[in-house]
């Protein structure tokens, strides 16, 4: 499933995502190894994702669900311990979205839901 086309099925999940769990952006992202790759998006219309084609694995967002049994749940991701710094969190373009970057992620099976 990595890199593969947009599919409509995944757009309406993230979507559903993005209600459900009352966030703006929602992301449905596949791992492997060395990366994060998104798979499907809602909230980020018009917004070119191109520079998070392939995020490494070590900043992904994702990865922290996965090595946690646990939702993660971050009310504030410019304050928090270790998203701070990252790169998703301090540059553009989803820096932008919603200050403060708020965030939720839940693994399953080695693929993460975040919104």
């Amino acid at each position: 499933m990595l890199d593969s086309e947009a599919e409509p099925l995944f757009d309406k999940l993230a979507q559903m995502a993005s209600r459900v769990c009352g966030m703006p952006v929602a992301l449905i992202s596949l791992l492997d190894d060395r990366r994060e790759w998104i798979k499907a998006k809602a909230g980020l219309d018009g917004v070119d994702l191109c520079v998070f084609e392939d995020i490494p694995r070590d900043i992904a967002f994702s990865a922290y669900a996965i090595a946690s049994s646990a939702v993660i749940e971050v009310a504030d991701a410019s304050a928090d311990a270790r998203l701070a710094a990252n790169p998703l969190v301090t540059s553009e373009p989803l820096s932008a979205f919603t200050p403060p970057r708020r965030c939720c992620c839940k693994a399953v099976n080695e693929s993460a839901r975040c919104a």
